[in-house]
């Protein structure tokens, strides 16, 4: 929709997009329905011909206006001041708002008073956590067996104020690809964060970090292995 949008305050037609960027006027048709993502180094093409902000283009927010928020962000006293019962999401919803929210006397649909349903969370009056579930489809390792419950901050983020080393819960964008959970990691030397396996002999290559292209969904905050006993790390 911001391709779309972009495109008409420039007055120009998907065949003059399409022209100028060398490619099939049906792929800017794909960008614009959402039915495709642009690749590699599409977006800041694409961002150049319509005289836009590139990381806008791609995350609807300008680069200084994460910056500003990861700013914000980090004044917010880290002190717990609340526990919250959250909602824990099955993975494929992971993108959503949650389904439910606890009440011991439910009046509607959209509560519950399934405590089965939820996990307990010490954050403060700020915070913005998400709690989901990991799927056993995806490569068993010991940090997050199957069916553990992952705790995240869903705020956006940019890369330079995630900590190294962090466990981040991501996808490639596009509303085709689904969530991954890798760790960032910064090199010494490297210009470029990499998003690597966690388990390290996975045979999967790292992922080189770029807004344009990766959507960071959250950072990972806690993980419950039994839900049952409370057991989290």
């Amino acid at each position: 929709m911001r391709i779309l949008d972009a495109r008409r305050n420039a007055k120009l037609t998907q065949e003059d997009v399409a022209n100028r960027l060398g490619i099939d006027v049906r792929n800017i048709s794909m960008y614009e329905n959402g039915r495709q993502f642009p690749r590699e180094g599409m977006v800041a093409k694409i961002a150049q011909v319509l005289n836009v902000d590139a990381t806008w283009l791609a995350t609807g927010n300008t680069q200084d206006t994460l910056s500003y928020l990861d700013q914000q962000r980090a004044k917010i006293p880290k002190i717990a001041t609340k526990i919250s019962l959250l909602y824990v999401q099955e993975w494929d919803k992971i993108w959503q708002a949650p389904k439910l929210v606890y009440n011991e006397s439910p009046s509607n649909e959209r509560q519950s008073a399934d405590l089965d349903r939820f996990v307990p969370f010490a954050e403060n009056f700020f915070g913005r956590h998400t709690a989901v579930r990991y799927p056993g489809t995806k490569p068993d390792n010991a940090a997050y067996p199957a069916g553990c419950i992952v705790i995240f901050e869903a705020a956006p983020h940019t890369a330079d104020v995630i900590p190294n080393g962090a466990d981040v819960i991501f996808r490639q964008r596009g509303a085709e690809n689904e969530a991954g959970l890798r760790r960032l990691v910064r090199e010494p030397g490297l210009p470029t964060a990499m998003l690597v396996p966690l388990d390290s002999a996975a045979p999967f290559s790292p992922i080189p970090f770029d807004s344009l292209n990766i959507e960071i969904i959250g950072v990972v905050v806690q993980r419950v292995i039994d839900h049952r006993s409370g057991q989290s790390f």
